[in-house]
């Protein structure tokens, strides 16, 4: 219910707003905190009501109104927060205290419209829930903790026999050219189906892809998509459209498969439709309660299997809405009351009704969850939604707050992982950890998100834009920018193959609080944008050649997060320092993220950030001031938790670094280090928890070596590295918390391990350099 997210947001930014009150020791004006502390009372009751006004809407239209009004409440409440808090802070002397006292006014208002709602609650018996907003328990937690170790991926049942004739056409040598169109109602598992055939036979073929076409598909994305996937070079592909087809010589195996039925292989032949229908009852069942026991669990009481078994008639056999009625379940308590409540509730719809099952799993969901959930109706059909940049959008709307205990990141994870858990959403790539990279959702699902967003205006402070309808929109914001001053995330993302012009009256939209910009941007970045007080959160990906960005992105002193990609800074109307003629200094005292990559004409001081504040760091070019401060260990540094160098060593004078002393970074976790200078001196943070090293080459063993002892460790990348010798992970007291150990394209004569060493380790990934496997390949041709 997007009533209960627009409370949420006011709660979320009144507590945030008191709390910058209390920092300052008091607003001095009289009943400002008052009133703010009023608000904050009266959401959280307003929120408690309507869990008990849903349920009722269906048999009272009155419930339903309710729900209505507390919706659009919340709206003006959140409008009148962030029109006038602004105004009243950087407001001084009478014109303050007018600020103040219109602010009063309007919240009078809003109490006369609480009393109405009260008495609309009382007359058409709605009562409070006292657990509403409550947060996710314990339990709870430690259950996803384990779910991180063991990814969850949804079962097929009753598709084993198609699976085997799918590979065994597709494997044939008989033919050129095969495909196949698997077809089906929405929701039967055709994408699932064709997922599973890629994953089986991929390895069989000598190069392979996978895509996922939406209705409306963008040609040329996906052949860019494919020839990343084979190996190609985007820019190869973009010379010759039809390069894809000739890339492999003649009797050479290729396969794709696309999201929408299509599973093939360019090997010969007629394609054929594969039909798939609705589950037995047999397989009904076994996806059902497969999918609510994990497989170290006791079998169901048999009282409850009796009321599953009712509850999954109602389903019929769609196994889109088995496994997410099976993830609603899997959630409760194994009651006999909380499984009779999910009875009654799907009795009141239409046997085989999956809208109704899908959103009754929604109501379902904990409060806090419901408007993450929502936001996935943002996101375009067939999108892959990357983990990292969701969580940045959810931060960006105060959907996640920091709860004390638990960062954003980990609130947010924790999130996903139940709605994975809850079949809402699904993994599209994992980490080698066992997290999320990216995540899809079902195309039922994410109309149900569309229809109950746009039903209470949930998608009202954000714009997101992925190519589609992009011209439109940048016409739009030209003609109208200085009117949305309450829009506050802007992310468009246009592909490569086009290129586009962003206006400049961008910078007119002055609540922007994130704006994500990712495409080819001929005309550069408007210089606008530095005047953006509000801004938090920037970043520009140039998909082309370097953009130019003015260099008063660096002095703005209200940045957290700052992420440039192929951007070159111009420092036209900024002051010049001798020592630095061709570059711009960086002055971000409150910067906590800052990602740069191939990024040209900066430079940073001991003076450019906060002491406390910067918490991840990630160049990818000439490193040369960032290393000189690290090893010297300065203090304004020394609260970096994430750390990415590349992608070689210099010092300030452009000689080779011969030390990096990172010894004394007490509270840095994830450190990435690429190309090694072979006179180059490493001392690792002492509590460091993963590890990525890049074309170490002849240095992989001394720093294999030093990690052993690091108490803390739990997952060693090695990626590009050909210094052979041994690597020895051998020993006792070696590596005692590793859990992951991944070895990509590194070259070693020989890998030592024992008994002792890696006594946690539960996954390996080892992938030989190209150079073994092409010695491999002509000893088995040989054969």
């Amino acid at each position: 219910m997007a009533a209960e997210a627009a409370t949420i947001r006011v709660i979320i930014k009144v507590v945030e707003i008191l709390g910058n009150l209390t920092a300052k020791a008091g607003s001095g004006i009289n009943h400002l905190e008052e009133n703010i502390s009023w608000i904050e009372r009266k959401m959280r009751t307003l929120q408690s009501y309507l869990k008990d006004a849903d349920y009722k809407r269906s048999t009272r239209h009155e419930a339903a109104n309710l729900i209505i009004d507390i919706r659009d409440l919340a709206h003006d409440v959140e409008d009148i927060l962030d029109t006038y808090l602004p105004e009243i802070e950087s407001a001084s002397g009478i014109a303050r205290l007018a600020k103040a006292n219109s602010f009063g006014s309007e919240i009078e208002k809003i109490k006369r419209r609480v009393d109405d709602i009260e008495n609309s609650r009382e007359k058409c018996g709605v009562t409070a829930d006292a657990k509403a907003g409550a947060v996710i328990d314990a339990d709870l937690q430690d259950r996803r903790k384990l779910f991180l170790r063991a990814p969850h991926e949804l079962k097929i049942v009753g598709r084993e026999g198609i699976l085997r004739k799918l590979e065994e056409e597709i494997l044939s040598e008989e033919s050129r050219i095969i495909l196949k169109s698997i077809v089906g109602a929405a929701g039967v598992g055709k994408t699932t189906v064709g997922k599973r055939v890629y994953e089986r036979t991929k390895n069989r073929f000598e190069v392979s892809a996978i895509v996922y076409v939406s209705q409306e598909p963008n040609l040329g994305e996906l052949l860019l998509d494919i020839a990343n996937q084979v190996g190609l070079s985007k820019d190869k592909v973009e010379e010759d459209l039809n390069i894809l087809p000739s890339h492999s010589e003649k009797g050479s195996r290729i396969m794709v498969t696309s999201r929408y039925h299509h599973v093939g292989r360019y090997t010969g032949g007629e394609g054929s439709l594969v039909p798939l229908g609705i589950l037995g009852e047999k397989q009904r069942k076994e996806l059902f309660f497969d999918s609510i026991l994990q497989p170290s669990e006791e079998p169901l009481p048999l009282v409850l299997r009796e009321i599953g078994e009712k509850i999954l008639k109602r389903c019929g056999g769609l196994p889109l809405a088995i496994v997410v009625m099976a993830g609603l379940l899997k959630a409760r308590e194994r009651t006999v009351r909380a499984w009779n409540e999910i009875l009654d509730s799907v009795k009141q719809g239409k046997k085989n009704d999956c809208s109704k099952i899908l959103a009754l799993s929604y109501q379902d969901l904990p409060t806090e969850l419901k408007p993450l959930f929502l936001y996935f109706g943002m996101f375009p059909e067939d999108c892959e939604i990357f983990v990292n940049g969701l969580i940045d959008a959810w931060v960006a709307e105060k959907l996640i707050k920091a709860d004390g205990s638990r960062k954003p990141q980990s609130i947010a994870e924790a999130s996903i992982d139940e709605l994975i858990s809850r079949n809402l959403i699904h993994v599209s790539r994992r980490r080698s950890d066992g997290r999320a990279r990216s995540l899809r959702i079902h195309d039922l699902l994410r109309k149900l998100c569309i229809e109950l967003a746009e039903d209470n205006n949930f998608f009202v402070r954000s714009s997101l834009c992925f190519g589609r309808g992009h011209h439109e929109l940048l016409k739009f914001l030209k003609r109208n920018a200085s009117g949305l001053r309450f829009l506050q995330i802007l992310i468009i993302e246009i592909g490569s193959g086009q290129e586009n012009n962003l206006p400049s009256e961008i910078a007119n939209l002055s609540g922007l609080t994130h704006l994500t910009l990712k495409g080819r941007f001929t005309s550069g970045i408007p210089s606008g944008l530095s005047s953006l007080e509000n801004l938090l959160t920037l970043k520009v990906i140039s998909l082309s050649s370097r953009v130019h960005i003015t260099g008063r992105i660096l002095q703005m002193k209200q940045l957290k997060h700052l992420l440039l990609w192929k951007v070159s800074f111009d420092t036209a109307s900024l002051a010049v320092n001798p020592k630095y003629p061709k570059g711009v200094e960086v002055v971000l005292p409150n910067l906590e993220t800052l990602d740069f990559h191939e990024v040209d004409g900066y430079y940073i001081t001991p003076y450019s950030f906060n002491e406390s504040n910067l918490r991840k760091l990630r160049t990818r070019e000439v490193c040369r001031q960032p290393l000189k401060f690290l090893s010297d260990a300065t203090p304004s540094l020394q609260k970096l938790e994430d750390i990415k160098l590349g992608r070689y060593f210099e010092d300030e004078m452009g000689g080779s670094v011969s030390r990096l002393n990172l010894s004394p970074y007490q509270y840095l976790v994830r450190l990435h280090l690429e190309w090694f200078p072979s006179g180059c001196q490493i001392t690792f943070p002492p509590n460091l928890v993963q590890v990525v090293l890049k074309r170490a080459d002849d240095k992989i063993c001394v720093l294999v070596e030093s990690l052993k002892t690091l108490s803390k460790l739990e997952i060693i990348k090695i990626k590009d590295s050909y210094g052979g010798n041994d690597l020895d992970f051998s020993g006792d007291h070696s590596f005692r918390q590793l859990q992951v150990l991944v070895l990509r394209d590194v070259h070693f004569d020989k890998l030592i391990v024992d008994e002792k060493g890696m006594p946690k380790l539960y996954k390996m990934i080892y992938r030989a350099p190209p150079s073994i496997c092409s010695r491999l390949s002509q000893r088995d041709s040989r054969r």
